[in-house]
């Protein structure tokens, strides 16, 4: 089975949990993976890729990515979240106008410093390995993109305030709380954190995991590979280019540009990328027989 799965993920368990679940009910040997994890007090789209689709995670991971956060003002954490060690601010509360003009201020292409608990590798090894040993981490600034970050209601007694996020692969919104606390004198973190849409995939067509290990072919969760990939252009080929392709060999190019969906009487054969002047099959979902 080729397919691509839309899971919701609840708030504790790890993204590689909910990716255990689902691949337990299909079955030993089923081979599953993801594009793109979400922290374990994170909510919300997961998407699973089953079979051959997992080699189309490059194409998925780097689509843009929309969440919604609840940030906690007055009050710093080690981690960015709750789930780190959490310290008192040292400043006044934010007016709503004083929030506001620190999130608009980050919208656009910025220089993030990731969290010291990210996964990124340094030397090696994953930062949060590093700052769990007592290691101090330089963490090197990544360049990203906020297209919107809109303040949707803000509890200035409580210090809460709940924010809709557009923004591009490796955005990390833990730092997007960190930064707008600093920019207001008072400290903040993320307290939850939901992710609504990867692309063009939607969260109202997710299901929990346990839904989606029980029926995993059942609507409105699943998706054919070509559905999850519908953001890319498409190509459709003969009988002689679908058999060149099934073997992995290139066919001849025409005006793609980039990556190309190849399609024959409604099935994806398979993802190709023009290259020295040929179309050459990326990953082959319907090869030779």
């Amino acid at each position: 089975m080729n397919a691509v799965l839309l899971v919701d993920k609840p708030a504790g368990p790890t993204s590689f949990g909910a990716l255990t679940q689902v691949r337990r009910a299909l079955g030993r040997g089923a081979k599953v993976g993801h594009a793109g994890t979400l922290d374990p007090f994170a909510t919300g789209l997961l998407v699973l890729l089953v079979g051959r689709a997992t080699r189309l995670a490059p194409y998925l991971v780097g689509l843009d990515k929309r969440y919604r956060a609840t940030i906690r003002l007055g009050a710093r954490s080690d981690s960015g979240d709750r789930d780190g060690t959490i310290e008192p601010g040292d400043g006044p509360l934010p007016t709503p106008s004083e929030l506001a003009a620190a999130s608009a201020a980050l919208v656009g292409e910025i220089e993030q410093i990731p969290p010291t608990t990210s996964a990124i590798r340094i030397g090696g090894r994953r930062a949060y390995e590093l700052a769990r040993a007592g290691q101090e981490v330089a963490m090197p600034a990544r360049r990203v993109t906020v297209h919107s970050l809109v303040v949707q209601s803000y509890d200035e007694d409580a210090g809460s305030a709940v924010m809709d996020v557009h923004c591009t692969k490796g955005t990390y919104i833990r730092a997007l709380a960190r930064d707008i606390g600093e920019a207001v004198g008072c400290g903040a973190y993320c307290q939850e954190l939901r992710r609504l849409r990867i692309g063009h995939l939607d969260i109202v067509d997710a299901g929990l995991p346990e839904a989606v290990a029980a029926e995993p072919l059942a609507l409105p969760w699943h998706r054919t590979p070509a559905q999850a990939l519908a953001h890319l252009p498409t190509r459709e080929i003969d009988g002689a280019e679908r058999a060149e392709l099934s073997h992995g060999r290139s066919i001849a190019l025409e005006s793609e540009q980039g990556p190309t969906l190849c399609m024959a009487a409604g099935v994806l054969v398979c993802l190709a990328e023009p290259r020295d002047g040929l179309l050459r099959p990326r990953v082959v979902l319907e090869p030779a027989a």
